[in-house]
């Protein structure tokens, strides 16, 4: 109880730390799709539908689906940056931008922040694209805490874009740090994709910061993890990057062959603006390599590529390379305008306002994040406080749960002490109980022993009886000591005996002890032992448990069946498996097995008392081990017995025969007592019992008046039932296969055994058992032990009941023939009328009505037919069908007295005139034509 409250103490305080260590979070919903998400990961392949794409939308906001509409818009802006259509992008993104922040969806707020920044970038306009890139860092970092992969993913693509702006405007010192930034996020999150871009990017900083080996160490990151993630546009900004780096080396045909390269990788349709790059460097390294014709040829490519897609980025590149073609050339007026519109071009993207708005706006972010780092300061201070005083409420409270357990345990010391002593008087009682109960018992094996062997004052049947007491009682000493055992090993009373010597060694001796059992059952029992240890163990125990578990395989095992006992030591531990291959135990009835005295309630095909494995599971307990088991219905079973190896006793093991405990075997076979005990008799008594000695013991009492027929549990008494037409079946409930309620039920509902008296012979005495019984369709109800006198009774009232019923259908008055439905039973008279109809329809049909097909209407064989006749109307068969026929006669003669006689006997079924005068004699004791002339003669047929 102590340890159960120090649990509880420990389980408050754990509750209260962790209520002051709870943090609120403001986790936004998410109103889109895991498909969705992938749009945030530069590697996702988009549709470029935009027709369908935007009557998605309308059909979405017509409907007010606006999670659905977002996520359209989103995709919408996708396909128009890849069709170069930048202001139609920024439209649909602002659109996603707005339904994002109504429904407060943080994730689709940093996306679409990130796309109008890239789509800025790609018209030129970077402190638009700055203002959105670090805006979506900001709110990616709201809900950083969860450490998501798509937050993570949009703040490094936001802090990308805003290294490229800076690096647009000239501002390599922070391009430099917040690529940086970007490549940590992106390492992190392990994207090689990300990587690549970033290591690119970083390349390009030093690139143009003059830093060629930099450069180039950067650009072969960026090609490794491009090729690593198969992206074709990381490969192609590679080569781009890298024939650079040649040209300023002044390897043009080297940067020649990476620049087309390049544009060979890119994909012309998909990113027009991607493949101007390489374009128009491989236009300057033709103006370097002195190849005028094929700069001007690539340089007109980019200019009309250029204003196809309405990007001014490339404007400045494009003039300073018709400047050197003009200075090639030796047109140096057109070479100086050219060169001079270059630079007011670029002078207008980096002017002093646009560079101070940029600062501006950096600074203005950084006041804010230091804004909100104050807020969560202050915020971790007030948790700060919050936990103290949630730890003082808890010292006052453990203060107080303290004294309380103080005052528990001084009152459980007292009860421990009161406990101690009923288990004293529980050891004692169950001590002089094992005296009472064995002491009469001794008095009656020993004497049924004796009197057994008694062949000179005792006949064979008085011994025979004086050996059945002789094993009964062995039965009942045996459960009784089961139930002392299961007693004391729960209780943990007494004084085990431990010892330490070979466990294995004395497992393989009880096995060998059951081998003999074994083979008189045609099983294979084997023994396998992989290793032997000396540990302590408690021999009775281990004899407990190898007994009830070989016993219980050797029960459920088939013949030709096999049981296998396997030992090993491992681990420091002992393992015990025994193994059958028998019918197996349902899955739901593998968790009460272990429960004292449970029965399974489906598929029984043994009944026991339930106590063998609680003792085993007591007993493994005891051991400090465990036992488990494994099934499968129709293959078998397997039950794990592990216990630890100890060493601490100093007595040594002596290995002495350990007691066998088997099932006693019937050396008088149940087919063996049917054929003895059918000796002709008027009436047969069938017998179902599943304990051999109780029905030989009943079939002894009847034998003298009655055959006596024997069936081993319900199915096998209601086959024979079918089979054999008993006068009277005396049966047990409690029975394997099928109880004894369920055959009652099932013969009450056949018609060719419904009219069969049954006696329930059981040792379930309760009211409620005695009405269910009733209400299978039982007529006597007897308990165990019962009084051989009152079942002889019962039987014989019983009979004669049914020969009253039979004498009751052969009527030999008018008065009689009137009062013959009052004592007919409901089910007979059904059956009767059921009989009597089959005759008139064959007789209508010009059918013969003999037995065979009368029989084979009402679904019975000719012998169940006859005896069923018998039973109910004590006639024939033949017999009956001739009163039938006779009877209709009578009718149409007293309907007509002036019909034909051989008219009437060819309609009653009477194939010649002769046959139908006797028939009619022997029925009415009359002829046909006395019949019809004197009416106060007629008998009632």
């Amino acid at each position: 109880m102590k340890k159960d409250q120090l649990r509880y103490l420990f389980a408050i305080l754990l509750a209260m730390l962790n209520l002051t260590a709870c943090q609120r979070r403001n986790n936004a919903s998410e109103s889109y799709t895991e498909s969705q998400r992938l749009q945030l990961d530069t590697s996702a392949i988009r549709s470029k539908n935009i027709d369908s794409l935007t009557a998605l939308v309308n059909r979405y906001k017509k409907s007010e689906e606006r999670d659905k509409e977002m996520a359209a818009y989103a995709e919408l802006g996708h396909c128009f940056l890849n069709a170069n259509r930048y202001t139609s992008a920024i439209a649909a993104h602002q659109q996603q931008l707005e339904i994002a922040t109504e429904l407060d969806d943080t994730l689709m707020r940093a996306s679409a922040l990130n796309d109008l920044g890239v789509n800025y970038r790609r018209m030129g306009l970077y402190y638009d694209a700055l203002s959105n890139h670090l805006a979506a860092v900001e709110v990616s970092s709201l809900s950083i805490q969860e450490a998501r992969y798509k937050y993570l993913k949009c703040m490094a693509i936001g802090y990308n874009g805003c290294g490229n702006s800076y690096m647009a405007v000239g501002h390599y010192q922070k391009a430099d740090e917040m690529l940086r930034r970007a490549l940590a996020i992106e390492t992190r999150l392990g994207s090689d994709l990300g990587m690549n871009v970033d290591c690119s990017n970083l390349g390009m900083v030093f690139e143009k910061r003059g830093m060629i080996d930099s450069a180039r160490i950067y650009y072969n990151r960026a090609m490794y993890h491009s090729k690593k993630c198969n992206s074709r546009t990381g490969v192609a900004y590679c080569y781009m990057h890298l024939g650079s780096l040649e040209m300023k080396k002044n390897r043009y045909e080297n940067a020649i062959e990476l620049f087309r390269k390049s544009m060979g990788t890119i994909n012309r349709d998909r990113d027009a603006w991607l493949w101007l790059q390489p374009c128009s460097a491989l236009a300057e390294a033709y103006v370097a390599a002195n190849k005028p014709d094929s700069a001007w040829k690539y340089l007109e490519t980019v200019r009309m590529q250029s204003n196809e897609i309405g990007t001014r980025e490339y404007d400045p590149r494009i003039l300073k390379i018709l400047s050197e073609l003009y200075k090639s050339n030796g047109n140096y007026q057109k070479a100086l305008d050219c060169y001079a519109r270059a630079k007011s071009i670029e002078d207008s993207t980096m002017n002093a306002r646009n560079l101070f708005e940029i600062e501006k706006l950096h600074s203005d972010l950084n006041q804010r994040q230091k804004e909100k780092d104050r807020m969560l300061n202050e915020q971790h201070l007030n948790e700060q406080r919050m936990q103290k005083r949630m730890l003082a409420a808890a010292a006052i409270l453990l203060l107080g749960i303290t004294l309380m357990m103080a005052y528990t345990l001084k009152a459980r010391r007292k009860s421990f002490a009161m406990q101690q002593r009923y288990m004293k008087m529980k050891e004692n009682f169950f001590t002089n109980i094992t005296h009472e109960f064995r002491t009469p018992l001794t008095l009656i094996l020993g004497l049924s022993h004796d009197m057994a062997k008694d062949k000179k004052n005792l006949d064979d049947d008085s011994r025979k009886k004086m050996m059945t007491i002789e094993k009964q009682g062995r039965n009942l000493l045996m459960l009784i000591n089961q139930i002392l055992d299961i007693s004391k090993i729960k209780s943990n009373i007494g004084n085990p005996e431990w010892t330490n010597g070979n466990v294995c060694a004395y497992v393989e001796m009880i096995v060998e002890g059951y081998k003999p059992y074994a083979t008189n059952k045609g099983i294979a029992l084997q023994y396998v032992e992989k290793n032997q240890m000396a540990m302590d163990f408690i021999p009775d125990y281990i004899s407990k448990v190898m007994n009830n578990l070989l016993s219980n395989a050797m029960k459920f095992t088939p013949k030709s069946g096999k049981v296998s006992v396997i030992t090993w030591c491992a681990d420091n531990m002992f393992y015990l498996d025994v193994c059958d291959t028998g019918s197996g135990i349902e899955a739901n009835a593998l968790q009460h097995i272990f429960e004292p005295f449970y029965q399974s309630e489906n598929g029984k095909e043994y009944i026991g008392t339930g106590i063998g494995l609680p003792i085993v599971q007591y007993a493994v307990k005891a051991l400090g081990g465990e036992i488990k088991v494994e099934s499968k219905v129709g293959y078998g079973t397997t039950f794990h017995i592990c216990i630890p190896v100890k060493n601490n006793v100093k007595r040594h093991f002596e290995m002495t025969a350990a007691p066998v405990i088997v099932e006693n075997t019937e050396s008088e076979d149940m087919t063996k007592q049917n054929a003895d005990k059918k000796s002709g008799k008027e009436y047969t008594v069938l017998v179902v019992e599943d304990n051999r000695s109780v029905a030989q013991y009943i079939g002894e009492l009847l034998e003298d008046r009655y055959n006596v027929l024997y069936a081993e549990n319900g199915q096998e008494g209601l086959d024979k039932a079918k089979d054999a037409m008993p006068d009277i079946i005396m049966s047990d409930v409690m029975m394997p296969v099928m109880d004894g309620y369920e055959m009652c039920r099932r013969l009450r509902g056949d018609e060719s055994v419904a009219h069969i008296p049954i006696v329930m012979v059981t040792a379930k005495i309760t009211d409620e058992d005695r009405l269910c019984g009733l209400e299978a369709g039982a007529d006597a109800y007897l308990t165990k032990p019962f009084n051989s006198s009152e079942l002889l009774i019962r039987v014989d009232k019983l009979l004669e009941q049914r020969r009253k019923i039979a004498s009751d259908i052969r009527p030999d008055s008018e008065t009689e023939a009137k009062n013959e439905e009052n004592t007919i039973g409901d089910e007979d008279r059904i059956f009767i009328a059921k009989v009597t109809d089959a005759i008139y329809a064959m007789i209508r049909q010009n059918k013969c009505a003999d037995v065979r097909s009368i029989s084979a209407t009402v679904c019975m064989s000719p012998s169940q037919f006859y005896r069923k006749m018998s039973d109910t109307t004590g006639l024939t068969p033949a017999s009956f069908i001739q009163r039938v026929k006779v009877r209709k006669a009578c009718m149409m003669l007293d309907a007509d007295p002036t019909s034909l006689l051989t008219d009437v006997a060819l309609r009653c079924g009477f194939n010649d005139y002769s046959s139908f005068i006797r028939a009619f004699r022997n029925v009415c004791g009359i002829t046909p034509k006395q019949y019809t002339r004197s009416e106060s003669a007629r008998p009632v047929v």
